[in-house]
């Protein structure tokens, strides 16, 4: 379709319809023929280079685009912008216009594409959503007080609607880290006092900040010196990665298995070139006993 009714051979729109809500078939092939000296737009939705985030809906790989002939690609079905390619083509994923939950956070918008006549593209976003999500964490660890983590919330909201180019925001804050408040966090109805707390003094401003959640991730204290000493299974855990860092045998039988897992077929693509080496794997061997801990000691409490 001619984008200038006047002048049908200065830019023509490709794109095709769909015959059922879900697609899964490569539809690419199906644009038809591209006329070399017309800069041609391709509308369509498609998940490119088989993005895991989203649904396999009218899969094709970047090189399909690039062999199309298509001078830009529009491209929906992904929700977060992406400038897949900046030129030859211009491949782009220009995000969705409003953010619909706490997983689609930052800016949302659209692209302004200017075009000059030697059909170089220039590419300017413009933020168009008119509320903004964001998902702020919240460490505990030195933390001493209640009142010193409600400060901490309250900056997290101020921070965020500073952030926001004069829009709303809905927050959705994480608590993470050890500290002696996980077990006030722990306390029946104690988060959602919090909530209407900071909703109480937020929602009253222009533009607004509303908490939509608190999460609690954080752990009780942890004392690894003690608790290598002690005879229950995290005290197992710690003693078997100190083993770990210090054995050349289970060196040897973490890094096969680590090799054997970069040759996979499936998974190496995910992977950077080479296994880890020694020191990598001491730092991997800590990083491990790191989520252990943390997935043990907060029901430790």
């Amino acid at each position: 379709m001619p984008v200038f009714e006047h002048e049908p051979g200065r830019a023509v729109v490709h794109g095709i319809s769909y015959p059922t809500r879900d697609v899964y078939d490569n539809l690419v092939p199906r644009l038809g023929t591209v006329d070399p000296n017309t800069f041609s737009i391709g509308l369509m939705h498609a998940n490119v280079e088989g993005n895991a985030d989203h649904a396999a809906y009218a899969p094709c790989s970047l090189a399909d685009l690039v062999f199309s002939g298509i001078s830009y690609w529009a491209l929906g079905h992904v929700h977060t912008r992406q400038v897949l390619s900046d030129r030859s083509p211009t491949v782009v994923y220009p995000g969705n216009s409003q953010g619909r939950h706490p997983n689609e956070p930052g800016a949302r918008g659209v692209y302004l594409v200017d075009v000059d006549d030697d059909g170089a593209v220039n590419l300017d976003f413009r933020a168009v959503d008119a509320v903004r999500w964001e998902r702020p964490v919240l460490d505990i660890s030195d933390m001493a007080t209640e009142q010193d983590m409600i400060d901490g919330l309250h900056q997290g909201m101020e921070a965020a609607l500073e952030s926001s180019a004069g829009r709303s925001v809905v927050v959705r804050i994480a608590l993470s880290g050890r500290g002696s408040l996980h077990g006030s966090l722990r306390q029946p109805n104690f988060i959602e006092g919090v909530v209407d707390t900071l909703n109480g003094e937020w929602v009253e401003r222009s533009p607004f900040a509303w908490c939509e959640r608190i999460e609690d991730e954080t752990a009780p204290p942890f004392n690894r010196e003690e608790r290598v000493e002690g005879s229950d299974f995290l005290s197992e855990v710690l003693k078997t990665a100190d083993r770990a860092k210090e054995d050349p045998e289970m060196l040897a039988r973490l890094r096969g298995g680590l090799d054997d897992l970069y040759r996979h077929r499936r998974y190496r693509k995910h992977l950077s070139e080479d296994a880890p080496k020694d020191d990598d794997l001491a730092a991997l061997i800590d990083e491990a006993e790191s989520i252990v801990v943390d997935l043990l000691a907060r029901y430790d409490a």
